[in-house]
C-alpha cells in the first residue's frame, strides 16, 4: 500500500469514530479509556483535503478541552500525525499526555499494519 493509501486509512479511521449518534447529539462518541475513565467528545470539523479533525471533550474532568490531528506526508515518503491538545485545569496535563501517547502508539501500529490491510472503506 502506498504513503497516499496509508494516509487515507489513517484519515478514514479517525473520520469513522464520529460517524456514530451517542445520546441525543449527532456526532458525539462516548469513549471509555483503558482505565475506565468516560468522556464524551464532539466533533468539531472535519477537513478531508487537510485530512485534518478537530473536536472537543464536552463533558469528564476538563473545564477546556479542544483537539486536532491531521495526517500528512513529510515528502520524503514518510507519514507524520499531528495530535495538539488545549486543555483546563492544567492538573491534568500529566494524565492527558500519557493518554495521548498510547493513542499516538495505535495510530503507529495502524499505520505499520497498513500494508497488510486489503480494502479501507
Amino acid at each position: 500500500m502506498g504513503r497516499s493509501a496509508r494516509l487515507g486509512c489513517v484519515a478514514h479511521a479517525a473520520r469513522r469514530r464520529f460517524r456514530h449518534r451517542f445520546g441525543d447529539r449527532p456526532g458525539d462518541r462516548v469513549i471509555t479509556f483503558f482505565d475506565g475513565s468516560v468522556v464524551r467528545e464532539r466533533l468539531v470539523s472535519c477537513d478531508e483535503d487537510a485530512r485534518r479533525l478537530a473536536w472537543s471533550i464536552v463533558d469528564g474532568p476538563y473545564r477546556h478541552h479542544n483537539a486536532s490531528a491531521q495526517v500528512s506526508d513529510d515528502g520524503h515518503g514518510a507519514t507524520v500525525f499531528v495530535w495538539i491538545a488545549d486543555i483546563l485545569p492544567a492538573t491534568l496535563t500529566d494524565r492527558t499526555a500519557e493518554m495521548m501517547e498510547l493513542g499516538i502508539d495505535a495510530v503507529r501500529r495502524t499505520l505499520e499494519s497498513a500494508d497488510r490491510v486489503v480494502g479501507t472503506r
